[in-house]
């Protein structure tokens, strides 16, 4: 009984010494670096963007060190793996101590959905996750957002939506909307402030 006893104790010390050691490991900010593009002021999430030219995430490392994250912006929603989408490494931007990367998911369906994550250079570690849109289409709808970074704390975002729609055989009703936002990247989570807006919407008779 007694050598059963000393078993279970040696056994319960390995598995708590390596919780340990995966606790103490840290956020490997040089791969990240090393699969993403030095950022730009401006990001094209439309038709131009050319995701072969960016890294896939490796799905072990997604698992590890994203999935479960909480996303403030869709009512903290946990990032999960799915085997159906990719996600890739976009590019980095070093503002003072932290580090802002993007990464972006890919669905089968055809719509990419856009994050940026904080990370601290001193403590060494991820703070948060944020999404900040999604582009792309399906049916007669599509969307297409440009990104821009005005100065090291705010983010414009102009987004134009198209929507077609059969009425009948000979017409076709097609809407499209205008819109300019400002995020704040000091804001927790981002909050869009609106600064411009227009709708147009034309029936279309013959095709």
């Amino acid at each position: 009984m007694k050598q059963i006893t000393h078993i279970l104790i040696f056994l319960v010390s390995i598995i708590s010494a390596c919780k340990t050691d995966t606790q103490k490991e840290t956020f490997p900010i040089d791969i990240v670096l090393k699969n993403s593009f030095k950022q730009q002021d401006k990001l094209n999430l439309g038709d131009r963007l050319n995701l072969e030219k960016y890294k896939p995430i490796d799905t072990t490392f997604l698992k590890k060190w994203f999935q479960g994250m909480s996303i403030p912006e869709l009512d903290n929603k946990k990032l999960e793996y799915d085997h159906f989408s990719q996600w890739y490494f976009i590019d980095h931007r070093i503002i003072d101590d932290k580090i802002i990367f993007s990464i972006l998911n890919s669905d089968e369906v055809g719509f990419v959905d856009l994050y940026y994550l904080s990370y601290d250079t001193l403590n060494k570690k991820i703070l948060d996750i944020n999404y900040l849109t999604q582009s792309g289409g399906d049916g007669g709808y599509y969307k297409e957002d440009l990104i821009e970074w005005q100065d090291k704390n705010s983010i414009r975002i102009i987004c134009n939506e198209y929507n077609e729609e059969d009425l009948t055989d000979s017409t076709t009703l097609s809407k499209s909307d205008s819109s300019v936002y400002m995020y704040s990247y000091a804001d927790r989570p981002f909050k869009a402030k609106v600064i411009f807006k227009y709708s147009k919407t034309d029936t279309i008779i013959g095709k």
